[in-house]
Order: structure tokens, then C-alpha cells, then sequence
């Protein structure tokens, strides 16, 4: 208590120790205060722009990543982006929305907790110069805050230090110095405050420092104006150069960090450089000093000649539509290593609107490029590996469906060949029983007609009448045609057993075999009016049965002069032959008349024929059905339209013509 009643009467009390240390005390809590709001003001300030300084540059980074993406439709990816992006910021509030505003991520539009807590920044999404969405980046205020708090607190501790302190010192000198010194510091303040002075202050209640006030208000008048004149233009210019310094050195840490180089130049041709940041090394390979004022060569000089025009109408358009543009582009190095850049700038124009210079940014963008062909390389080599596997997959359907339509067509041909077998044999053994009375018929008729022509050469009208001897002949005449016709249609009966046994295998030249069959056909050929045709590679040399081959062309020409075309009908014949992958593949054609369905599936059937009394035996087409698929192992198929024609085609399989380099005997048949 007796220490609050001490402090009490001293501050009651005037003296010049009790007003000297309260005016100390409030001028250096003013002091203090003063700067540590500036400080304050300040560090508060940096906090928040360091802090929007860098959700600037996350959204700038994260847009220019998001935009190709989003452009190409993967908004999955853009997803994935997203939640990688917020694993990286777990206190930050990401939103992301489409060209059409439907939200993307997050899944549920979230509100945050505490708005006025939170900076945020939204950004549309760019590529090129179409919007593919729009990107909102919130981050919390806690750590300015946190500086806001810690100011305050160090603000307060510097102010009760410093009082503390003043407190200390003023004691020491009030009581061992001021005393001591007053006569000394009333002649020195005199001495300082010589001049001409109208302002004086207020006469002080102590007596024993009138002098001292006296000469102080003088002084204090005389320095004051002088103090806060000089006080004024050295704060100014502290200031000044403090902004400046601060301005220059952010400029030229950010210059050095920039990935390229910031420029500004002329609007001419040569585009003549005024200013390069020092990021024109690592860019171009080139100096700065060889760049500026064109000392030993131009930016046009650097840029690629295929793209200079390109370049240059980007500017005239962006200049001309008063915005800035931005452009893709190559340059050659100093090296001569071709790289391209992007660069984006903006005309610098004067009150009267005249383009004075062109300012802005040039960024190697080399290896964006190389990724971005890459991808598009990698989804060109995935198409076509997509596309390869669906034509495989499209082969082997084709031939599986191939191989079972072969299969129950050999299975058919299978079946068809057993009947025939067996009924080739069953016609071979009534032709070889039915051979032996025919042949002893024919030579007794062949006899009686000898003996008959005998009696008629020596006249002997006794032996038989003229009338009776003429009577006779005709008959054996009528008796040995048709024997002959039933010796042929025996003949043919045994050709339907007909086998690979019964001659001989040689290799011969198929167009050349092909030729000797028409020439030896040319007679019955010229009593009609159709032409035939042939279309075969000389090349074509096969090892097989040429007797086969003959009757099978034989009989299919044959075959078509009788069923195929009227008596007086003009017509072509084509005889074709390819060679495939597996097969030797003969196609026989006619322009005719067609068969009908209902007999097309029977015209293979041994004795079937449409010129029944006519002189078909039905016999021509099943020999030759039994020659490709008994003696030659091929196949026959048969093709026709009533009016359209008949395409018979033989398929020999390669396996069963040999290797065409060994020669046999000529067949008999040949």
C-alpha cells in the first residue's frame, strides 16, 4: 500500500522527471505503436498476397494441366487430377465444373465451413481458345491469422521492452546526469539555437528550468520546421527507394525463376529487342547481348523459317483486335536444334493508340510437344493393334465358317461319291457281262453282212431274190447301227468306273494341253455358232492324268453345244484357270440358257438327261464328275440361272498335280 501511495503523490507531484518520463513514455508508445501497425499492415499484407500469389499460380498450373484433358472428354482423368491435387492441398477447397457447368469434382457441390476464413480463385479452363470448364481453388486464412496474432503479441512486447527501457534510462539521467548537466546542456541548446525566432512556448512552472525552457522553445522552433522538413523528404525517399529496391528485386528474382524469357520489342520485321530477360540463355542458346538492339542478330532470324509467317500474322491479328495473343511455334538454337515454344504478348500502345512496342512472355514448351506426339503416337499404335485384333478375329470367323461350310460339303461330297462308287461299279460289271453277247453279235452280223455282199458281187440272183438280198442288208444295216450304239453307250457305262489306274501320270503344260483339246474339237466347233474362249497363265505346269483332263473338257464342251444352246443359237464358251492358295481352280462357263433348280441339284446322276431320245445317255456329266473327284481328288460345283448361263468349277487341290518337275508317259487317251 505504501508503494501505491508513493506512486500515487509522484504522479501527482510536477516535476520534470514525472512529465519528462510520461512524455518519454507516450512518445515511444506512439513510437512503438506507429511502426508496429506499419509492421503489421505490412507483414499482414505479404502474407495475404504470398498467399494469393500462390493459389494463382496452383490454379494457373493446374488449369494449364487440366485443359488438354478436358478438351479430349477424359473426365476421369481430370478426376484423378483432382483428387491428386487435393491429397497435395488437404486444407484447400477445389471445385471443378464443365463447359456446360455440370459439376465434376467434387461429386456433391460442398459449402465451406467458414467463408470469411477462406481466399478463393476461379479460373476458367483454357485450350487454346475454346473454355472446357472452370476451376475454383479456396484456401484457409489461418496463417495470416497466425501472423496477424504473433505481430500483435510482438508488437506489445517490443512496446513494454522499450518502455521498460526508457524507463531505466531516463531514471539514470534524471538522477545522475540532468542535474549535473543542465548548465552545460542550457549553453550548448543556446549555442545551437542561434536565429531569429517568433514562436515561443508557454513559460514552464519550474523555476529552476525557466532558462532551460526558455532556450528549448527557441531551439525547438528552429529545429522543429528544419527536423520535419528534413524529416519529410528523407521518409519520402527512404520510402522511395525502399519500393524501388523491393519492386526491382522481385522483378529480377522473378525473371531469373520464369521457365523462358519476358522481352519487350519493336513492331517491326526484325522484331528488334529492347529488353530480354536473362532466361534468353537457356531458351535460345543466344546471349542477351547479341539480342538486344539486333547487335548480331534478330529474334526473326531465330524463329523457324516454315513458321515466321505464322508468327507474324498472330501479332497483326492480335494487334488489330486491340488483344493479346498467344502462339505455338519453332525456333532454332544456337546449336541448330529445332524447339518449340509458346509465347504470349500484347501491344503496347500510346494516348494516340499507336503500337510503340510488344511486350510478353516466351516459354519452351519442347517437351509438352514430344508428350503430346508421343500420346498421339501411342493412341494411333493402340488403334491400330484395336483394329489388327478385330481383323484377325474377322479372318478366323471367315474361316471357321469356311471350314464347316467345307466340311458339310465334303461330308456331302463324301456320301454323293460312295453312292456313285458303288453304282459305277455295279454299271462297270453289267457293262463287262453284257460286252461279251454284244461283241459275238456284232460279229456274226458283221459275217452274214460279208457273206451277203459276197452273193450280191457274184450275181447269184438264184441263190437269193435282189428284192430279198436288198431286204436283208438294210436289215443287218439297221442291226449294226444300233449294235454300234450299244457298243458306245457300253463304252460309256465303263467309262463311269473309270479310275486313276487306267493311264498313266505325266507332267505336261496346262495351256498348252488346254490348246490341243479345242484343236481337236475344232470340227464339231465349227458346225455351230459358238466361240470358245481360253484364259490361262502360260506358267501353269501340272503332273497329273492328261486323259482325265481331255474327256473332262470334252465332255463339258459337248455338253454344253447340246443342252445349252439352240441349233442356230450364237454363244461363247470360257475356259479359265487361276492359281489360288491351295488349289488349281478351272472355271468352265457358258452364256446358255440356263438350268432350272429343280434339275440343277441332278445333273451329276448317272442316266439322268433332258434329251431322253434325243442321243443324251445321261452319262456325259457323271463321268466327269467321277474324273475330277475319283482320278484327279478334286472337286466340281455347278452354278446356274434359267437365261443367265451355266459356271461349272474345278478344284484340284496342289497336293494331288505333284511337284511338276518329273515327266511320265503320255496317257493312251491323250
Amino acid at each position: 500500500m505504501k508503494k501505491l501511495e508513493n506512486l500515487y503523490h509522484w504522479i501527482h507531484r510536477r516535476t520534470v522527471a514525472r512529465d519528462l518520463i510520461l512524455g518519454v513514455v507516450l512518445v515511444a508508445s506512439a513510437v512503438v505503436l506507429t511502426m508496429g501497425s506499419l509492421s503489421y499492415i505490412t507483414l499482414v499484407r505479404l502474407a495475404e498476397e504470398e498467399l494469393r500469389d500462390r493459389i494463382v499460380r496452383t490454379v494457373n498450373i493446374m488449369t494449364r494441366r487440366l485443359a488438354p484433358i478436358m478438351v479430349e472428354d477424359r473426365f476421369e482423368d481430370a478426376v484423378e487430377f483432382m483428387q491428386q491435387a487435393k491429397h497435395d492441398l488437404p486444407d484447400s477447397y477445389l471445385k471443378l465444373v464443365d463447359e456446360n457447368g455440370v459439376l465434376l469434382y467434387p461429386e456433391i457441390d460442398l459449402q465451406l465451413d467458414s467463408p470469411i476464413g477462406t481466399l478463393l480463385f476461379e479460373k476458367p479452363v483454357i485450350h487454346g481458345s475454346v473454355t472446357v470448364g472452370r476451376l475454383c481453388l479456396g484456401m484457409r486464412t489461418d496463417r495470416i491469422a497466425i501472423v496477424k496474432r504473433n505481430m500483435f503479441t510482438l508488437t506489445l512486447t517490443l512496446m513494454g521492452a522499450l518502455i521498460l527501457a526508457l524507463l531505466g534510462t531516463i531514471k539514470v539521467i534524471v538522477q545522475r546526469i540532468l542535474h549535473r548537466s543542465l548548465e552545460r546542456v542550457q549553453e550548448g541548446i543556446r549555442t545551437i539555437a542561434e536565429g531569429n525566432y517568433d514562436h515561443r512556448i508557454a513559460d514552464s512552472p519550474y523555476s529552476d528550468v525557466q532558462v532551460i525552457i526558455r532556450e528549448i522553445n527557441s531551439m525547438a522552433h528552429f529545429i522543429s520546421n528544419r527536423t520535419l522538413q528534413l524529416q519529410r523528404e528523407i521518409g519520402e525517399r527512404k520510402r522511395t527507394e525502399i519500393a524501388l529496391t523491393e519492386s526491382r528485386r522481385k522483378l529480377m528474382t522473378l525473371m531469373q525463376n520464369l521457365p523462358g524469357m519476358a522481352y519487350r520489342c519493336e513492331n517491326d520485321q526484325n522484331y528488334t529487342m529492347r529488353f530480354v530477360s536473362q532466361g534468353v540463355k537457356a531458351l535460345t542458346g543466344y546471349s542477351a547481348d547479341q539480342l538486344i538492339d539486333s547487335m548480331e542478330l534478330n529474334y526473326n532470324q531465330i524463329i523457324h523459317p516454315g513458321d515466321r509467317d505464322l508468327v507474324r500474322n498472330a501479332v497483326e491479328q492480335g494487334l488489330m483486335s486491340n488483344r493479346a495473343f498467344e502462339i505455338e511455334y519453332r525456333i532454332v538454337t544456337a546449336d541448330g536444334a529445332v524447339k518449340w515454344v509458346w509465347e504470349a504478348g500484347i501491344g503496347v500502345v500510346n494516348v494516340f493508340g499507336d503500337v510503340q512496342a510488344l511486350e510478353g512472355f516466351i516459354m519452351d514448351i519442347d517437351s509438352r510437344r514430344m508428350a503430346e506426339e508421343e500420346l498421339k503416337r501411342l493412341n494411333e499404335e493402340l488403334e491400330m493393334r484395336v483394329q489388327a485384333r478385330t481383323a484377325d478375329l474377322e479372318v478366323t470367323n471367315r474361316a471357321l465358317k469356311e471350314s464347316l461350310k467345307l466340311i458339310k460339303e465334303t461330308q456331302s461330297r463324301l456320301v454323293e461319291s460312295e453312292k456313285l462308287a458303288a453304282l459305277g461299279g455295279m454299271v462297270a460289271g453289267m457293262a463287262h457281262e453284257i460286252n461279251n453277247p454284244l461283241g459275238i453279235t456284232v460279229t456274226a452280223a458283221s459275217y452274214l453282212d460279208g457273206v451277203l455282199n459276197d452273193i450280191r458281187n457274184r450275181g447269184d440272183a438264184h441263190v437269193l431274190p435282189l428284192p430279198v438280198l436288198d431286204t436283208l442288208q438294210e436289215s443287218l444295216r439297221i442291226i449294226l447301227v444300233n449294235l454300234r450304239r450299244a457298243s458306245e453307250l457300253v463304252n460309256g457305262f465303263k467309262l463311269v468306273a473309270s479310275d486313276q489306274t487306267q493311264e498313266d501320270r505325266r507332267v505336261f503344260n496346262l495351256k498348252e494341253y488346254l490348246d490341243e483339246i479345242l484343236l481337236s474339237l475344232r470340227p464339231t466347233l465349227k458346225k455351230s455358232r459358238v466361240t470358245v474362249s481360253m484364259e490361262c497363265p502360260d506358267h501353269i505346269t501340272i503332273d497329273s492324268y492328261p486323259g482325265a483332263m481331255y474327256q473332262i473338257m470334252t465332255n463339258l464342251i459337248l455338253n454344253a453345244l447340246k443342252h445349252a444352246y439352240d441349233p442356230d443359237q450364237s454363244g461363247v464358251i470360257r475356259i479359265q484357270a487361276h492359281q489360288t492358295v491351295r488349289h488349281l481352280l478351272i472355271v468352265f462357263s457358258d452364256d446358255g440358257r440356263g438350268i432350272t433348280n429343280d434339275i440343277l441339284p441332278r445333273i451329276f446322276d448317272p442316266f439322268f438327261t433332258t434329251k431322253r431320245g434325243q442321243g443324251g445317255s445321261g452319262l456325259g456329266l457323271h463321268i466327269v464328275f467321277n474324273l475330277v473327284t475319283n482320278t484327279l481328288k478334286g472337286e466340281i460345283y455347278c452354278e446356274s440361272q434359267p437365261g443367265e448361263g451355266t459356271q461349272f468349277m474345278i478344284r484340284i487341290p496342289y497336293s494331288q498335280l505333284g511337284s511338276g518337275s518329273r515327266a511320265t508317259k503320255s496317257s493312251d487317251s491323250e
